[in-house]
């Protein structure tokens, strides 16, 4: 009997501490986190957040630095944390871009799904198609010149053997190719930059094809057009969001396609990174809320998007 007791008493007190979990109230805010960042796209969208708010906060700590020294608050005009949280930065932006490595995989798929899904218009094809292919040749220029900037890869290749020309009876010449990151860096921000002003066209075609959707359901009183009705208006609400994003990210591929120039400050940079990938997250946390009960699925472009088109450019 009392060792049935203590077994009685050991298990309790497994599950008073091994199984403490099943104590823990279930939370639906956890849960739509864990189905966002559990995407390639959402956790990409996650980290950037992280990056670039570490990126505006080291830059207030160090402004404020420099006013507390002015001010004879301070002895030193620099602040410890902020190298801190930008070399954090740093780490986050390296480990985007190499997770998104794979993600030409996935440019390849999109391109299959564009030929074998119907369209309402030739238009939504024909960009969809132009999109598909501008970021499947953006993304190994991308990577190839991360790759070059961080030593990985060799910026010059040796062309021309001259064991070759022995037993080729040929003569060649021997040299060396060197590759100009610049350039490919200049073309990849204009392939980005191609795909976001196409993306901003299709989301205009989005926008005409609901306002009519919209104008033909006003005329009905079904208890089932209200439904749709409400889609019809979380799906303007995606596009929205998408949109401020894409007007976030032209400027941006403006600037780092021209090596830099155009934007002379780093804060604004910061920001314009912050609001494109805050306002991508929050179409995404909307998109794995709870379903409407409709019929329609959201098939907008926006969800198909791809994932880390900014990701350690800032780093080469």
């Amino acid at each position: 009997m009392s060792q049935k007791n203590d077994s009685l008493t050991l298990t309790r007190v497994e599950d008073l501490t091994l199984g403490v979990a099943a104590f823990v109230p279930d939370v639906p805010a956890l849960n739509r986190l864990v189905a966002c960042v559990g995407s390639a796209g959402g956790k990409d969208k996650f980290l950037a957040l992280v990056q670039y708010t570490l990126k505006l906060v080291a830059q207030f700590l160090a402004w404020r630095a420099q006013v507390q020294h002015r001010a004879g608050r301070r002895l030193a005009p620099t602040s410890d944390a902020a190298p801190a949280l930008t070399k954090f930065a740093g780490i986050i932006s390296d480990a985007r871009m190499v997770h998104n490595i794979t993600s030409m995989f996935g440019m390849w798929r999109w391109l299959k799904a564009i030929e074998s899904q119907p369209y309402k218009t030739r238009r939504l094809r024909t960009i969809e198609r132009l999109q598909g292919w501008s970021i499947l040749l953006y993304f190994p220029l991308e990577h190839i010149c991360y790759l070059i900037g961080h030593g990985v890869l060799p910026a010059q290749w040796s062309i021309g053997r001259p064991a070759a020309s022995q037993l080729t009876n040929e003569k060649i010449q021997s040299g060396t190719v060197k590759v100009d990151v610049g350039k490919l860096t200049r073309i990849s921000m204009g392939l980005w930059g191609l795909y976001t002003v196409l993306q901003l066209l299709h989301y205009r075609e989005d926008l005409k094809e609901l306002v009519e959707t919209g104008v033909s359901l006003s005329k009905t009183k079904a208890d089932a057009t209200k439904q749709k009705l409400s889609e019809l208006k979380r799906k303007r609400t995606l596009i929205m969001g998408e949109t401020i994003a894409q007007l976030c990210n032209l400027p941006l591929a403006i600037h780092w396609g021209t090596g830099s120039t155009l934007i002379k400050s780093e804060l604004v940079v910061n920001l314009l990174n912050l609001t494109a990938n805050l306002a991508s997250f929050r179409s995404l946390w909307i998109t794995n809320g709870p379903p409407p009960d409709t019929e329609d699925a959201v098939t907008d472009p926006d969800i198909l998007a791809p994932v880390g088109l900014d990701a350690g450019l800032d780093e080469i």
